[in-house]
């Protein structure tokens, strides 16, 4: 570690305490030469930090970038036949280095995680310089008179993204709210392939509006009422065996009709499906309204087993309400969702 490491290394000691967190990290390099940073604090402090990097060290550079890009130039001199290369550099790191290969009065000294990548390429460097016999002359030219610098050097402000950018553009949609239901209603699709179909036409259609005309769209709700939202209430009733939800559940590869009663007595019953779904909905439902008679109003989701003709049949011969969607209404199918996962929760256990 060079003194002005050192000396860095100290005043954030002191400046931040426990808080600085000192580590070799190849992101950092931009601000220190082999002694690199994890931050793990606000932002502030790492601008304040970096404030203090450029006043401590001001010509820190990226020296492992330094040391490829004399390889590379030394390297096309040779492809153009050159023997006396004159190599100028903005950072003593690399005019120290570049400095001990040629003369190879002291040894590369070096710490950090490139450490050996570091003592490769000087390698290279000096196997060229004996192999080519080629004359190095290292010199060092400052940042402020480096013209590749001042060339390259743009203001803040370029970089940054322009005010009007920033500002929001107000563009119409000429695909209106009729235009977007008559689309809508040509197939009654969901909102992502009505709004795929809508930019085809129109590419400035926003997901909002498609969103808007779908939830209005009374028959895509009763197939898919799930984008609509409902406001709370209860499927409760002051009688027991008056309404009945009922539902198909699957637990452990088999399928099984569960009911439970609205009333107080929140009787629950589970019967196994085990031959074709639609028949035998019918057939479980009408053995129970024998036993305890049947009851005013049956809720049950829009699943076609529920909507076959043999459950209407036998449900208006025992003159009960069939309501649908019952999963969708206000509060949803509470009382025999609740159940089933209750019921599985117990199972499992």
């Amino acid at each position: 570690m060079g003194y002005h490491e050192l000396k860095l290394y100290q005043s954030s000691l002191e400046k931040y305490g426990a808080s600085f967190n000192y580590y070799l990290k190849e992101n950092w390099k931009r601000y220190l030469d082999y002694c690199f940073i994890l931050w793990q604090d606000s932002m502030d402090q790492l601008l304040d930090f970096k404030r203090m990097l450029n006043n401590i060290h001001s010509n820190i550079q990226l020296t492992m970038e330094h040391n490829n890009a004399v390889l590379k130039g030394v390297n096309l001199a040779l492809k153009w036949g050159l023997r006396t290369i004159e190599i100028r550099t903005d950072t003593a790191t690399v005019l120290g280095w570049v400095g001990s290969v040629i003369t190879g009065e002291r040894r590369v000294r070096t710490k950090g995680a490139a450490e050996m990548l570091v003592k490769c390429l000087l390698g290279v460097l000096g196997e060229l310089i004996a192999e080519f016999g080629l004359k190095l002359n290292v010199v060092f030219v400052p940042s402020e008179k480096n013209r590749a610098d001042a060339l390259t050097r743009v203001k803040k402000a370029w970089l940054e993204e322009p005010e009007e950018a920033r500002k929001g553009i107000a563009a119409a949609c000429w695909l209106d709210d009729s235009e977007l239901k008559r689309l809508h209603a040509m197939h009654h699709l969901g909102v992502d392939r009505t709004l795929y179909l809508a930019k085809e036409i129109d590419a400035d259609v926003t997901r909002r509006s498609i969103r808007k005309v779908v939830g209005s769209c009374d028959r895509y709700q009763s197939i898919d009422p799930a984008p609509c939202g409902n406001e709370q209430g209860s499927l409760s009733v002051v009688q027991n065996w008056k309404r009945l939800p009922v539902d198909v559940t699957h637990y452990r590869q088999g399928m099984y009709l569960s009911m439970v009663d609205c009333g107080p007595g929140r009787l629950a019953i589970w019967r196994e499906l085990r031959m074709g779904i639609t028949d035998e909905i019918a057939q479980i439902l009408n053995g129970i309204f024998l036993e305890r008679g049947p009851v005013e109003e049956l809720l049950m989701d829009n699943g076609a087993a529920f909507r076959s003709e043999v459950l209407r049949v036998m449900l208006d011969r025992w003159n009960v309400c069939r309501l649908f969607r019952a999963a969708y209404r206000p509060s949803g199918n509470g009382i025999v969702e609740r159940h089933h996962r209750t019921v599985k929760v117990i199972a499992e256990r």
